[in-house]
């Protein structure tokens, strides 16, 4: 007979936690931006205080934030008869899901989330069909100790086993995409200094007559690892380690990869354009369009995540470039931050997009397969 553990399993919940009274079960689903968690409270052996349901909740979250850098969303769905609800959802304030077991109902009242992550209908199927049953308890606390240690010790972002310092046991997480970017960046900067007999480097730069030289296009890829001086390397590898570090631990590896090249090359394209369009011929070298673009994808990121304070720092943070931009500097290419900036937007806005889309396909196609 089908269990409320096969059907939250096949919608992508494992086995988290489990009470050794199978009164308490907690089933976790990683998203990608979040940790999303099911908790199911089994009141027909013993009612549980309020305290004891915000003490479950509150030693969940402190483990599954423990180095994550991911939002907790948390529901709790507590079973019991009709009587029981009517008293607890006076009480709560009706923001938890119910169970009903007298009749095999899902009870969503008024002030509870309308639905969790599409989980509503399905479930509300499940136990109309089957009523409510949980696996036992010996059969899932091994596979529920398999899971905790696994979501516990390796971070949901990309499945990076990540390193640990011994005072406090904490995580620390290294960003080596961002440490190889400034390290070919000061390489090449070093070689400027070093070769600099006859200006070789300039071959690298980018112009804006490589229009109508398409065998010039590598310029597109070259020109933002070499700087024009200590300074300008120095402030632009700065900026770049606190916007593609942050980038890297939060969003993964191959988004800071892509938004690099993507970015980069946009900013590049959108400069040369700019320049030729008001009759300019010059030169431009630096990394700061691809800053200003890993800007943009933060931003795209912090706007896509379901969390309210995340969408206010997109608000500072629009509104400090757009500052920015009010006075243009001389001999800073606007042009190349402006494109940067706005290709960051638009490709972190459509990754994040295409992601969870696949994400929710697969949730959906579990479905249809319950």
């Amino acid at each position: 007979m089908a269990t409320i553990n096969e059907f939250l399993k096949s919608v992508g919940y494992n086995i988290y936690m489990v009470s050794a009274d199978a009164r308490y079960f907690a089933f976790v689903q990683e998203e990608n931006f979040a940790v999303n968690v099911i908790c199911l409270f089994d009141e027909r052996m013993c009612i549980s205080s309020l305290e004891q349901i915000q003490g479950f909740n509150e030693n969940l979250t402190e483990k599954l934030n423990y180095g994550r850098n991911k939002y907790i969303h948390i529901l709790n769905i507590i079973c019991g008869n009709n009587d029981y609800i009517i008293t607890h959802s006076s009480v709560t304030g009706g923001e938890d899901w119910y169970i009903d077991t007298d009749r095999s109902e899902l009870v969503v009242p008024p002030n509870a989330p309308e639905d969790f992550y599409g989980i509503k209908s399905g479930l509300a199927s499940y136990i109309m069909q089957n009523g409510l049953i949980f696996e036992a308890v010996e059969a899932v606390s091994q596979e529920a100790g398999l899971n905790r240690d696994r979501i516990e010790k390796v971070p949901a972002r990309d499945g990076v086993p990540v390193r640990r310092n011994v005072k406090g046991d904490k995580k620390v997480y290294i960003p080596w995409v961002t440490a190889v970017i400034i390290l070919i960046n000061v390489v090449a900067y070093i070689a400027q200094r070093v070769f600099a007999l006859g200006n070789w480097e300039h071959q690298f730069y980018i112009t804006n007559y490589i229009l109508s030289m398409p065998a010039e296009w590598y310029r597109l890829l070259t020109y933002s690892i070499f700087h024009a001086d200590m300074s300008h390397i120095a402030n632009n590898m700065f900026s770049m380690y606190l916007v593609a570090s942050l980038l890297e631990k939060k969003a993964g590896r191959p988004f800071v990869i892509a938004m690099y090249f993507i970015t980069g090359i946009g900013a590049g394209i959108f400069s040369v354009w700019y320049h030729d369009l008001i009759g300019d011929l010059y030169y431009g070298l630096g990394a700061s369009g691809i800053v200003f673009g890993l800007e943009g994808a933060l931003m795209s990121y912090m706007l896509m995540s379901q969390n309210m304070r995340s969408k206010m720092t997109f608000m500072m943070a629009a509104g400090a470039f757009a500052l920015m931009f009010l006075e243009p500097l001389e001999h800073v290419d606007t042009a190349g931050h402006v494109g940067g900036l706005v290709c960051g937007l638009l490709a972190g806005g459509i990754w994040c997009i295409v992601s969870s889309s696949r994400k929710n396909k697969r949730v959906s196609a579990d479905k249809g397969s319950v």
